[in-house]
């Protein structure tokens, strides 16, 4: 039996801003199910489905250019939104290190399913992994795939570079990416 996996409403914020910018292409492309995101407030701090922001995230990716990639770019978005919001004090400059150590906590704040780690495996290297996420998908890794992208870049790392190397959706323990930055 699969977990139901839930995502706190200040994640689902962006996706649902953006899509209400073009209501009715929003409309044509959601689920019926996923229409009241266009209507209802959005509550950041209530737990919502996470299979409603995957659907969400997918009905925007067939809105957005399909290029550059929707979902890294929907992620390098979330994430600056996010460290230049809510979680600015989570940002050091020049300390990226140790702000993936926080990665597992940060990750809670958000999810109420899976764990996410990281580990520094060399200067300017690390290795991220989700394990027991209820709502993998191909879309939703290239979406952290951007995330753990500007989240490298805002922490003011160059020439960052994020791999995934294995997925679960391919018969893996965990969804792991490489990171590495100049």
């Amino acid at each position: 039996m699969a977990i139901a996996g839930k995502v706190k409403g200040v994640n689902m914020l962006t996706a649902v801003k953006a899509l209400r910018i073009d209501r009715e292409r929003a409309r044509a492309v959601l689920p019926p199910s996923l229409h009241r995101y266009l209507e209802e407030r959005v509550l950041v701090s209530t737990w919502y489905p996470e299979t409603d922001l995957l659907g969400l995230l997918v009905a925007l990716g067939a809105i957005l250019p399909a290029a550059p990639d929707p979902f890294a770019f929907m992620g390098r978005h979330t994430a600056h939104e996010h460290l230049s919001g809510i979680y600015r004090g989570h940002l050091r400059p020049g300390q990226l290190e140790q702000m993936l150590a926080g990665a597992g906590p940060l990750w809670r704040n958000y999810h109420d399913t899976g764990d996410m780690s990281a580990t520094i495996e060399a200067p300017q290297r690390a290795r991220l992994q989700l394990a027991g996420f209820a709502a993998t998908s191909r879309e939703f890794c290239r979406l952290l795939t951007g995330y753990f992208t500007e989240l490298a870049v805002c922490s003011g790392a160059v020439d960052v570079r994020v791999t995934k190397s294995e997925c679960t959706l391919d018969g893996a323990d965990a969804c792991r990416w490489r990171l590495t930055w100049g």
